[in-house]
């Protein structure tokens, strides 16, 4: 997994230590937060209330249609992803190029940013 800030990957980290005690009546998933579990139920019950009146493409959360709608995006050239920071466009471009050269210790998967 890949992650746009060292505070997600730190979140990242807790769910390996966490109990989920909330849990998907649909697919069985686990969460460790009450959060986590609606913003997958909309998702696994496939609502998704908000739209892109530019692209018509439709969203979970109304943040990500936030970042569409933005003065000033950063589109990626290969895929059409909108990032409100220049930054986060940097990191997602990795993602082309395959290159997450971090490993996470506990779950052995590789990482776009450095544990710290």
């Amino acid at each position: 997994k890949e992650f746009s800030c060292k505070t997600y990957l730190k979140q990242h980290l807790l769910t390996h230590a966490i109990e989920k005690a909330h849990t998907c009546k649909l697919c069985n998933k686990a969460f460790s937060r009450k959060l986590y579990l609606k913003l997958h139920l909309l998702t696994d019950t496939k609502k998704r209330p908000y739209a892109c009146d530019v692209c018509r493409k439709i969203f979970t959360r109304k943040s990500n249609l936030n970042l569409r709608t933005t003065d000033k995006p950063h589109l990626c050239g290969l895929c059409g992803k909108v990032s409100v920071q220049k930054s986060n466009l940097k990191k997602h471009l990795f993602l082309h190029i395959k290159q997450k050269p971090y490993l996470c210790e506990v779950c052995y998967k590789y990482l776009l940013l450095k544990i710290i």
